[in-house]
């Protein structure tokens, strides 16, 4: 990828698995030059008003690209 600096967001709805932990894990190995942010919320909020928290909240990019997960 050639922009950056990128500012990668990892946000969890309050999942009730291991995510946010294997996230975390992972986030301590990551060497590149990228912010990476975890954000886990404290109650889900659905789909709706996590992307808003997340668009509103905590991104401060001039573009944002969201990727949804829902298992």
């Amino acid at each position: 990828m050639t922009y950056s600096p990128l500012e990668i967001i990892i946000s969890d709805d309050n999942s009730t698995d291991n995510t946010f932990e294997c996230c975390r894990t992972d986030r301590r190995r990551y060497k590149g030059n990228h912010k990476i942010i975890l954000s886990k919320n404290k109650i889900n909020l659905g789909i709706g008003a996590h992307f808003q928290k997340v668009y509103y909240e905590i991104a401060t990019g001039e573009y944002i690209i969201g990727l949804g997960v829902m298992i």
